[in-house]
């Protein structure tokens, strides 16, 4: 029986995991490369004011060229030197020198250098701020020249192209490796509890007695071989439970069908002239094995609960009292020993009171008229003996009459054979 618990699947679960380590490396990885290139601030602040003055003088080539009026202001799509004037700039120098245009930057806040026969460079101001200057063709034979600043970064441009460099340089390419570690993590997941469905779909067919056989898995893991071992176990020895319940049947159909038999011969034979002592003595012996196959079915489910204790010595005098009445019409003395102080133990006092009837009973039947018939109780250790006068049992049928429906060869026995076995 499942102890009760929300749904889940060990498949689903694993691979999660599994997913869930490769994502971690994964973000590690970028985690690295984002430091590395964190690390070199230098390089990306060069980077960063160098792109915005590439960008912009691009622009300005292209109108400058294909256009004979000329609004810088209209030209560049970058919308951050009007929204944060104090942060970013630029400015536009003709091919003399002179200025052409600029941003609402205070240019006049930083030292700018000049920068001869150079077409495109970086520079770190005094003030901590970050220029750059790109050369390009703007129609004439001479070459015109954009200007960058950063002087801050409130837009996280810088941040940004962090983000960029670790997007295209690392998330993209392991992204075909993502996909593909998803398609092997399942494969390998299935793979590895392959096993375990084989055992699950062996144990659903098991529907009926024929069908238990032991199961069977191909090359499983150690922790598969404990399992299929276990389960195998319990296989084999419900199979051996099944065999006895089956065969316990078919005995116990044999021994009720020739006492049924009789009587039913006796009615048709007698009709209403039937001798009723007769009849009420076959009737009781009826009753007597279908008591007794009820209790043997019972004897291998009986349990012992933990700390359960009984007083030995009242359960003994309570059984000789019930069946003194059976002992007397048998014309045999029926008598306990040792049952007058208290015998404390753990035990089932249903399982022992089946016990010790069956054996008295067993003694009554194998006892002549008048002999004694002692219940004997010795408390340390702890025994129970019935002892009667009869026959006895030949030394060499003492490991059959413990069988069901062994019967001694005295041939007075009337009885099932299920006493003792009981």
């Amino acid at each position: 029986m499942l102890a009760p618990s929300s749904k889940w699947s060990l498949e689903a679960r694993l691979r999660r995991r599994l997913l869930g380590v490769s994502i971690g490396v994964g973000l590690l990885m970028a985690g690295t490369v984002a430091f590395d290139y964190g690390s070199d601030v230098t390089d990306l602040h060069q980077g960063q004011v160098l792109e915005m003055a590439e960008k912009l003088a691009s622009a300005f080539e292209g109108a400058m060229q294909h256009s004979d009026s000329f609004d810088p202001d209209t030209v560049h799509k970058d919308g951050i030197y009007e929204k944060y004037p104090e942060a970013y700039g630029w400015a536009l120098s003709g091919p003399d020198g002179q200025p052409m245009a600029q941003s609402a930057f205070d240019w006049s806040s930083i030292r700018r250098r000049s920068v001869a026969g150079i077409d495109e460079w970086t520079v770190q101001t005094p003030e901590g701020f970050w220029l750059a200057g790109k050369e390009f063709d703007c129609g004439g034979p001479e070459v015109c020249r954009v200007e960058t600043v950063v002087a801050s970064d409130p837009a996280f441009r810088f941040y940004r192209m962090i983000l960029t460099e670790v997007t295209v340089h690392v998330l993209i390419p392991l992204l075909p490796f993502a996909v593909l570690g998803f398609w092997v993590v399942t494969g390998f997941v299935r793979q590895t509890l392959r096993p375990l469905r084989e055992i699950a779909e062996q144990a659903r067919g098991v529907s009926e007695f024929r069908d238990i056989r032991p199961l069977i898995v191909d090359n499983p893991p150690d922790e598969v071989v404990d399992l299929v071992r276990a389960l195998n176990g319990s296989l084999d020895r419900l199979a051996a439970a099944m065999e006895r319940e089956r065969a316990f049947i078919l005995d116990a159909s044999h021994t009720l069908r020739t006492p049924l038999a009789a009587l039913k011969a006796r009615l048709q034979r007698d009709g209403g002239h039937a001798d009723l002592a007769k009849v009420r003595q076959d009737t009781d012996a009826l009753i007597r094995l279908s008591m007794q196959l009820l209790a043997h079915a019972n004897a291998d489910r009986l349990s012992v609960l933990p700390g359960q204790s009984i007083d030995i010595s009242n359960l003994i005098m309570d059984i000789v009292v019930r069946m003194e009445p059976l002992a007397r019409q048998a014309g045999v003395d029926l008598g306990c020993e040792g049952c007058d102080t208290p015998v404390m133990a753990v035990a089932d006092p249903d399982a022992l009171a089946i016990a010790v009837i069956n054996l008295i009973e067993n003694a009554i039947q194998h006892s002549a008229e008048g002999a004694p018939i002692t219940v004997a109780l010795q408390q340390a250790p702890l025994r129970i003996a019935v002892i009667d006068q009869g026959a006895g049992i030949p030394e060499g049928k003492l490991a059959e009459v413990t069988k069901r429906f062994a019967r001694g060869s005295d041939g007075r026995s009337q009885g099932a054979g299920l006493g003792l076995s009981i």
